[in-house]
């Protein structure tokens, strides 16, 4: 979750909360460094914006359906990809629940958090985890993240006419990072609009794993603003096999054979966390 989709859930317009929250946004420039301890890591951050999102973690206002979900799907020995892994919250916890027979792969774009991203593995002892400083994409190559200078969870492929610095990264297709047939068990991803690039740049890896699971964070706007369209993605994942459940207190089916319903659901709520799997046999 950012920064942004937290203001929105917990504070009013004009409200005090809000002046306070951004104010700690225009902090969020200014470098240092604090260490948390989170869902039993010890996870570093250098920008304000970070150690607050690092707190609402260790405090339980975010994503609590998320691992609770995650703690009952994840098992020893299983393989798991870590989309927009940022500072490394949820490759840690996934590193806990996998294993040491397990893999965790992490890709993060970004410099400065894929350094934090590396740190914080290094710190917790997770030889399990590769950290990969690449953007899941639909091309492989090199392409410019448009950076947020105030939410370090807000950085964007697509950028165009939002006056963000332009940040060099390279871009990788799981097609082609991953060989043919390589085993992959779950896939968190939190790409901030850019979902249906990376998708269409992991079919045949959805393909070769029937029983993969994928866990990602839908903003339509967002999605709309990076080109494509909340209903494309709905169809993209039906076309699959897939099943859409929004994660929340339980898993409530959301149906993919109506992707109007499904992009106009997204639009009602602003925010769905979606897992998307295919039924069982």
């Amino acid at each position: 979750m950012n920064l942004s989709r937290l203001k929105r859930l917990l504070v009013g317009r004009g409200s005090p909360a809000q002046r306070v929250f951004l104010a700690v946004a225009r902090l969020a420039q200014l470098r240092f460094e604090s260490t948390l301890r989170v869902d039993g890591h010890n996870l570093a951050a250098r920008t304000s914006d970070r150690a607050l999102a690092l707190i609402l973690h260790k405090v339980g206002l975010v994503d609590l359906a998320e691992k609770r979900l995650l703690s009952r799907e994840v098992k020893p020995g299983m393989t798991c990809l870590d989309i927009g892994a940022n500072i490394g919250v949820y490759t840690l916890y996934l590193a806990r629940l996998v294993g040491r027979s397990g893999r965790v792969v992490a890709f993060e774009p970004e410099p400065e958090n894929f350094e934090m991203l590396e740190r914080n593995v290094a710190r917790n002892g997770y030889a399990q985890v590769e950290c990969v400083r690449k953007a899941v994409s639909d091309r492989t190559g090199a392409a410019d993240l448009g950076f947020c200078e105030e939410n370090r969870g807000d950085h964007r492929l697509f950028s165009r006419g939002q006056g963000r610095r332009a940040v060099p990264v390279e871009t990788t297709r799981l097609d082609d990072f991953f060989p043919p047939g390589a085993k992959v068990d779950l896939i968190k991803m939190d790409v901030q609009g850019s979902e249906v690039a990376a998708m269409e740049g992991m079919r045949r890896v959805l393909q070769d794993n029937p029983r993969v699971m994928v866990l990602a964070e839908h903003c339509p706007a967002l999605t709309e603003a990076a080109g494509f369209s909340a209903a494309s993605l709905a169809e993209f994942w039906r076309d699959l096999g897939f099943e859409a459940f929004l994660v929340g207190e339980g898993l409530r089916q959301s149906p993919l054979d109506d992707p109007l319903s499904f992009a106009e659901m997204g639009r009602r709520e602003g925010y769905l966390n979606v897992l998307f799997r295919r039924p069982a046999a």
